[in-house]
């Protein structure tokens, strides 16, 4: 198997997320409305943002749990240099990231303690953060 096949596709149980794109209106009224959301920071060129996607996110059980929690996946994609990229890299910073992978899991009951996560991350650190969501 090549590196490229290895990060080509959902992950190892199949998971299929339906990832949302960043969009801070969206964000907002989702803090609105109470719901719980994952933002991945993450780019096309960054192996080790798709490691996480793969071996992580994208597996069966992170899938359903995060759908068993009603949880949001958007992803904050800094591939390009764009307007939107800027603004996503201003809140990736304020968050105290200052590089990729990282995450931000916001809970629907207190947007105040963002649980956040730098570099890799392992199936069983990523759902104990998600055991804590409302």
């Amino acid at each position: 198997m090549t590196l490229r096949n290895f990060f080509a596709g959902p992950g190892e149980g199949q998971g299929h997320l339906a990832w949302e794109d960043f969009d801070p209106v969206k964000l907002q009224r989702y803090h609105d409305e109470g719901r719980s959301v994952f933002l991945d920071f993450t780019a096309d060129w960054c192996l080790t943002c798709k490691m996480n996607e793969k071996l992580v996110f994208e597996t069966a059980d992170v899938v359903a749990r995060l759908k068993a929690k009603n949880v949001v996946a958007m992803r904050a994609d800094e591939t390009d240099d764009t307007p939107k990229t800027a603004a996503i890299a201003r809140l990736r910073e304020s968050l105290g990231a200052r590089s990729i992978p990282f995450l931000a899991v916001f809970p629907g009951d207190d947007w105040a303690n963002v649980y956040t996560h730098k570099d890799v991350i392992t199936k069983s650190q990523f759902l104990g953060i998600l055991d804590r969501l409302p």
